[in-house]
């Protein structure tokens, strides 16, 4: 009887601490609930507004769905302006705070836009996150600040390509962020080398200059029939002011040293030697007339024309073009190369390119998230979408390490790497014409002084400043 009562007591102690256990079991479950359930307040709906120039929205459509998706309370409204148009639209719109959030930029133009109209990426940003969850018999949403670091000075040196380090970030700040990276290329007529019994397009300006004569064909009326090259202009190039930038960036030319233009100096280690001056010269001996390499001059037609037309050998450009050259012939026989060089084993060439950034000036509490989408944008797999998108070089060095592994993209991809840029001052369109100012006043004046006439721009240049 004693040994029987004594096995019920242990059964109850047994069952009492399955009961103790399953108590404290669902207490733990109900603070986990409790704990989980908490949420944030739900944040106010915004709209973001982008302005850009040549991306259209399409290209950019994709990137701006999947970050709406994963912050429902954010719109995303994209406009696309003419560019002759696009700076006193930004300017009117910051005046009656009817400006964007967002903008795009050429990035030439950061430091004139950075103190008074850029807001300089935060230190850290908060953003919210929204999710879905069942508790208990309820479905709910769940809203969470989330607080995170941004991209530093040394993030932009490591994932980006040398020029937007050099163009983006001032004084330890991170002005913008691109998504791609144009370079100075050579469009190439593939019938017309043929016809020169050129096997492959000039690799250095010595092969450049050898090719003229096989292909340029002048009558007796000294009409050029057939063109090796279009450049020694300014009226009929598109950017005339870059191809002479890039000679000069390859002749060793300083364009500036911070705020000090230097483009009219000789080079530190030699005196004598006036790398503008050399560049300037070799630019403008393609329209002269008592030069070997004649083949152009300011009578001509558009270059683009021209090379659309098939009497152009070779139209230097940027690639966006390529769209403008196929609507005017879809049937000619083209290719895409790298620049000529100097020297091929001390690549330098020339970037121009858009970077977008946040206003300061708009009446917008939404700094935050207009840095979180840029972040967001330029992460590496929808950076790949936007590149696949508009044929572009990216200016992420993960993304263009697989572009340099493309043959059809090898030699654009690597001269994204090597590409340079300038600042142009606080008047960068201001800038861009005396450049071809400069031109000008060669073609017009053979007994100028090139070195007086350079050094006359470079002053003019460092006075708007």
């Amino acid at each position: 009887m004693f040994r029987r009562i004594k096995n019920l007591h242990g059964l109850s102690k047994a069952f009492i601490v399955v009961i103790l256990g399953g108590v404290a079991l669902v207490i733990l479950m109900v603070v986990v609930i409790i704990i989980q359930s908490q949420t944030d307040p739900p944040p106010g709906n915004i709209t973001l507004k982008i302005w850009g120039v040549w991306d259209d929205s399409s290209d950019i459509e994709p990137i701006i769905s999947a970050y709406e998706n994963a912050h429902p309370y954010v719109k995303i409204d994209y406009s696309k302006f003419r560019y002759e148009e696009y700076e006193d639209r930004l300017i009117n719109g910051w005046a009656t705070d009817t400006g964007p959030d967002i903008y795009a930029l050429p990035n030439s133009w950061i430091y004139k836009y950075s103190e008074q109209f850029i807001t300089p990426m935060p230190a850290s940003i908060t953003v919210t996150f929204f999710r879905q969850r069942q508790i208990l018999f309820k479905k709910d949403t769940i809203y969470k600040d989330i607080t995170e670091k941004t991209l530093t000075p040394s993030d932009i040196k490591r994932d980006y390509v040398d020029v937007v380090y050099n163009d983006v970030v001032k004084d330890n700040l991170v002005y913008g962020l691109p998504f791609g990276v144009n370079t100075l290329v050579m469009f190439y007529n593939r019938d017309l080398l043929s016809k020169a019994h050129l096997i492959q397009p000039p690799k250095t300006w010595s092969e450049f200059i050898s090719a003229m004569p096989k292909i340029t064909i002048i009558d007796d009326q000294e009409n050029i029939l057939r063109a090796g090259t279009a450049m020694g202009t300014y009226n009929n190039i598109d950017r005339p002011q870059d191809i002479v930038t890039l000679l000069m960036l390859q002749n060793g030319t300083v364009m500036n040293i911070g705020d000090n233009i230097r483009f009219h100096l000789s080079l530190a280690n030699d005196s004598e030697y006036f790398p503008s001056e050399i560049a300037l010269n070799f630019y403008t001996d393609f329209s002269d007339t008592n030069k070997s390499v004649y083949t152009w001059n300011e009578y001509m037609p558009d270059a683009i024309d021209y090379f659309a037309d098939g009497k152009l050998a070779f139209l230097f450009g940027y690639k966006f073009i390529e769209d403008e050259i196929k609507a005017k012939n879809k049937g000619i026989d083209y290719g895409i190369a790298a620049v000529p060089q100097i020297n091929p084993q001390n690549e330098v060439n020339y970037a121009n390119y858009w970077v977008y950034t946040v206003s300061k000036r708009v009446a917008t509490p939404n700094i935050d998230e207009a840095w979180d989408f840029l972040m967001y944008a330029s992460e590496t797999e929808r950076n790949k979408t936007y590149i696949e998108t508009t044929g572009q070089m990216s200016a992420l060095r993960s993304v263009l390490n697989e572009q340099l592994t493309d043959p059809d993209l090898t030699e654009l991809a690597e001269q994204a790497i090597t590409a340079q840029s300038w600042y142009h001052g606080m008047a960068p369109l201001e800038a861009e014409q005396h450049f071809e100012e400069l031109i000008q006043a060669v073609l017009e004046n053979d007994e100028l002084d090139i070195n007086q006439a350079i050094t006359k721009i470079a002053k003019q240049i460092q006075e708007e400043y």
